[in-house]
């Protein structure tokens, strides 16, 4: 008991520590951002060497301090384990901000437009080739995954396409839970109706039957964590929610963590997520190795931001089905299809609407680094898709804004 307080007091400490380091490395960007604009304006040559000087002497400091400070955390890791000392590392590292072009005009276009052509040969094909996977979609927790498979199977259902066709030409998209995908084979049937498209919290990297298509949703990165933290601590089917600190000390433990294991196998003592750009590591999305916008692409014949959820489901479903549901298309009004209903979890907070402080905004930011540039290529990705599917079909996908109080 007496190490575990310890334990805790030692932890507590070399945040605060990490901490420091980080307002000193935000310091040092705004006087960076401030040479840089008197650079621009200044008539005064020496002005600029003057400031050039002493950005150099600020950050020569900044980098005597980040040395100090990881001799000190090493010094400080041997209260918790003396053999991963050697190993730990300083749980900082600046915002990930990669050139990456994020402009429509980045859209491969072409890519869609085959992939569309594709769509309705796949349908027809698909249940002929045992062990591939014709159409995946990544469920990332807490993005309404749920939901996204009841409303594709559901447009099915309501289709006068379904009730042309014989139940044996049937499909339906496949709700696998947590299977990974990665030793067993997928499902070929469910009640009685064949499996066209599995729905899975598998990563897109590890999962074993690559499929042809996949597909996914991405949420607001903020709100995405915020809806972690509640559903684990309220959540009736969260079963340890009593494990869950106050939202402030998850977020500390979680941005303690960052670039740190050791920090990473402890927090699993709270039985919950790993916010730690969750959404990139479930579609395999990694700026530091150099993937873009285009990478995403490549992977996912469709995927957009689930603010949008409804007009995503469409898309996807013609994608996946090979028609447009009646529900999608509002190229004339009509009021015959309801929105979207989201799966609540029985939380009483949720992401969308809870109002984070300042701190805790900050904590988040750099928990999601990578997840905020996934999110805006989903965005510009689907913008573009939209527009094509629209071109390509001669319609107007309808606009209907689900309650996404998660």
């Amino acid at each position: 008991m007496e190490l575990e307080r310890e334990e805790e007091r030692v932890l507590h400490n070399l945040v605060g520590r990490l901490e420091e380091v980080e307002r000193e490395r935000r310091l040092l960007e705004r006087q960076i951002s401030s040479v840089r604009q008197r650079r621009r304006t200044a008539n005064d040559g020496n002005r600029g060497k003057r400031g050039q000087l002493s950005l150099g002497l600020r950050l020569l400091c900044a980098l005597a301090f980040c040395a100090a400070n990881l001799y000190m955390a090493r010094g400080w890791s041997a209260a918790f384990d003396d053999a991963s000392a050697s190993n730990m590392t300083v749980a900082w590292a600046p915002i990930v901000s990669p050139e990456i072009n994020m402009d429509e005009s980045a859209v491969n276009v072409s890519l869609i437009e085959q992939r569309l052509r594709e769509t309705h040969e796949t349908q027809n094909k698909s249940w002929e080739r045992p062990y591939v996977v014709p159409h995946f979609f990544v469920h990332t927790p807490k993005t309404a995954g749920f939901s996204l498979h009841d409303e594709l199977n559901d447009m099915f259902r309501h289709s006068p396409v379904s009730r042309a066709r014989p139940p044996e030409e049937h499909f339906r998209v496949c709700n696998l839970g947590t299977s990974k995908l990665v030793h067993n084979r997928p499902l070929e049937s469910y009640k009685g109706t064949r499996c066209s498209g599995y729905l899975a919290e598998a990563e897109y990297d590890n999962v074993a039957f690559l499929p042809r298509y996949a597909y996914a949703l991405i949420r607001n990165p903020r709100t995405h964590v915020v809806s972690q933290y509640f559903h684990c601590s309220e959540s009736n089917a969260h079963r340890f929610s009593e494990k869950m600190p106050s939202l402030d000390d998850w977020l500390t433990r979680w941005y303690a963590a960052i670039n740190n294991p050791y920090i990473v196998d402890r927090n699993d003592e709270f039985k919950c997520y790993n916010p730690i750009n969750m959404q990139s590591s479930y579609v395999g999305f990694n700026p530091e190795r150099g993937d873009t916008m285009q990478t995403i692409q490549q992977k996912f014949a469709v995927i957009g931001p689930m603010e949008e959820m409804d007009k995503v489901a469409c898309v996807m479903f013609i994608h996946w089905g090979g028609w447009i549901p009646n529900a999608c298309n509002c190229t004339t009004p009509h009021t015959t299809y309801a929105n979207s209903v989201i799966t609540r979890h029985s939380v009483t907070h949720h992401g969308s609407t809870f109002n984070t402080s300042k701190e805790q905004q900050e904590k988040i930011e750099w928990l999601v680094e990578k997840d905020n540039v996934l999110y805006q290529s989903a965005k510009t990705l689907f913008r573009v898709q939209s527009r094509v599917v629209e071109e390509r079909y001669g319609f107007k996908l309808c606009e209907r804004a689900g309650d996404f109080a998660l």
